[in-house]
């Protein structure tokens, strides 16, 4: 049995094409979407702070290869990436919620991966947040 051929190549063309195009506008535009519970999540450890030494260890472990020393995304991997390693330094990352970037850390998404079951200590994960707050300009 063959396969239907298209009745006009060209109009065909550009439909796949058109498709492609808005695949991937859609790809770029959609955000990060955090579920409302995480936005609402109250830091545990915001208080905490002098244990930051926790969050700069598991940063170096898990965050410093792409993200870089100063969380800009320029770590060694940086280049390797398809899209770019998140800048902690910016005000937009900044003015996210505790429970937001602790979202983003743990589910991940795309090239950046989950660390929901790697960092098992659940102090461990808010002093990573409470590690990357300190990449503010």
């Amino acid at each position: 049995m063959k396969s239907p051929k298209p009745s006009n190549p060209i109009i065909f063309s550009i439909f796949l094409v058109f498709t492609f195009l808005v695949l991937i506008a859609y790809g770029q535009a959609k955000e990060w979407e955090v579920p409302k519970k995480y936005k609402r999540m109250t830091n545990p450890y915001a208080d905490n702070t002098s244990e930051v030494f926790i969050g700069k260890a598991m940063y170096k472990k898990h965050c410093y290869s792409c993200h870089g020393g100063s969380g800009v995304g320029n770590g060694p991997k940086a280049s390797s990436l398809k899209s770019p390693a998140g800048n902690f330094r910016t005000s937009e990352f900044q003015s996210h919620a505790d429970g937001e970037i602790y979202y983003k850390i743990m589910f991940g998404k795309g090239e950046m991966p989950a660390y929901e079951k790697t960092i098992e200590n659940e102090e461990d994960k808010w002093q990573l947040v409470n590690y990357i707050r300190t990449f503010k300009k």
